[in-house]
């Protein structure tokens, strides 16, 4: 039964750890290029204000060096108002942090 909970915990650490090390990894290169995103409202919606487009999702990407507004995809567009400027990026990467602490906690405590 020990055995069975070093292993889970275990398992369970390397998989947060993985989790915790892409998301700030990722919310670094987010964070290098939000400055070209913005939200428009006169225009009715998220633009890139440099063409072509950059690109938030699958890794961030920086636009063109051509100035002009590009429409953002519906994706980049959801991840700029719902994801960076909530600031969930950083109550993720918290989250998980604090998670793979407590699990190298009882890790720890499982191998005693």
């Amino acid at each position: 039964m020990q055995m069975k909970k070093v292993l889970v915990y275990g398992v369970s650490l390397l998989v947060v750890i993985v989790i915790a090390l892409y998301l700030t990894m990722y919310t670094i290169a987010v964070y290098r290029v939000v400055g070209y995103i913005g939200e428009y409202p006169e225009l009715g919606g998220v633009y890139w204000s440099y063409s072509p487009s950059g690109s938030l999702f699958p890794w961030p990407r920086e636009p063109g060096m051509l100035t002009a507004l590009s429409p953002a995809s519906s994706i980049d567009a959801f991840l700029y108002k719902y994801v960076v400027k909530t600031n969930m990026l950083i109550l993720a990467i918290a989250a998980t942090h604090l998670l793979a602490a407590y699990l190298a906690y009882r890790l720890i405590r499982a191998v005693k």
